[in-house]
């Protein structure tokens, strides 16, 4: 019996060590000590709706930048035309969305009509505005990471999956109630924080996901980062923000931004996001000191 026991103790050792290191420890996520929003409570899913064995940001940058690129198809949205991408890795698919998008232009007229200067639409973009939404504490900006792959260079990005567009939600007539549309108010401050902060000016129906739980995710960042300091029209629209959000925005440094995007964004675009991120703190301050903190800093449910 004594050697019976030390066989199949020896086999269970054999077993564990042969089991692919990103693999171990594939229940739920540990919780994030992140305050922001949408925190880790989201399951990243397989290409067939089924948890990932990996769920932190770490494991979900290397699943991006060393997965296997298998099946890619336009996606039916999109004024940058990103392509879906089905990646896999030791067995698993799941799917991301790449874009290579990198354009500059002095003068660029918008959809709408409005003319910009210094236009630039840059896949660079879409990875800063991931690692930056870490530094602040959101969650709900997906993993993205700069690949190269067949001589095309751009951004791959995690697929949220389970979820539907604001547009989508809008063409079915879902429209929230009671507690969820607290909910959903709580985000769109939260969103328009974000936007102010890194000066997305193409935030738009497509690019915002929502599930049934009227969770929400902040998509699509490549038209981001303008090097202008005007954010008037976003501060007319900033009363609230997410409290976790506003206190490591307020921290937020050169050292840490160089240190994080400095090969993603201009120093003029860094230094744009910290003027960006004074003027918008200096307004919170102001109406928290003006209607009381709980009437401007909240955190979501």
């Amino acid at each position: 019996m004594p050697r019976l026991k030390t066989l199949t103790l020896a086999l269970l050792v054999v077993c564990l060590l042969l089991i692919p290191v990103e693999f171990l420890g594939q229940g739920a996520p540990a919780k994030s000590s992140e305050s922001g929003a949408a925190a880790a409570a989201y399951r990243w899913l397989d290409a067939d709706g089924k948890p990932l064995p990996w769920q932190s940001d770490a494991q979900l940058e290397e699943f991006l930048s060393k997965g296997s690129i298998g099946k890619a198809s336009g996606t039916p949205k999109g004024v940058t035309r990103p392509t879906k991408m089905t990646l896999s890795r030791n067995g698993v698919k799941a799917n991301a969305i790449f874009h290579e998008i990198n354009e500059e232009k002095r003068f660029a007229q918008l959809t709408g009509g409005e003319t910009i200067t210094d236009f630039r639409d840059s896949f660079y973009f879409q990875v800063a505005a991931y690692k930056i939404a870490r530094m602040v504490g959101l969650q709900n900006v997906p993993p993205s990471v700069k690949r190269s792959f067949g001589g095309r260079t751009g951004s791959m990005t995690m697929w949220v999956e389970g979820m539907i567009t604001d547009e989508t939600r809008r063409a079915q007539g879902r429209e929230p109630s009671g507690d969820d549309a607290e909910k959903w108010n709580l985000y769109m401050a939260t969103m328009r924080v974000w936007d102010a902060l890194i000066f997305n000016f193409d935030r738009n129906m497509g690019n915002i996901l929502l599930d049934d739980e009227w969770n929400v995710w902040f998509i699509d960042h490549t038209r981001a980062f303008r090097r202008s300091t005007d954010i008037t029209k976003h501060l007319a629209n900033i009363g609230r923000c997410e409290r976790g959000l506003y206190e490591k925005m307020k921290t937020l440094n050169r050292a840490q931004l160089d240190s994080a995007v400095k090969t993603l964004l201009r120093p003029a675009e860094v230094e744009a996001v910290l003027t960006r991120r004074d003027m918008i703190v200096a307004q919170l301050e102001r109406l928290a000191a003006e209607r009381g903190e709980d009437k401007v800093f909240f955190t979501l449910p």
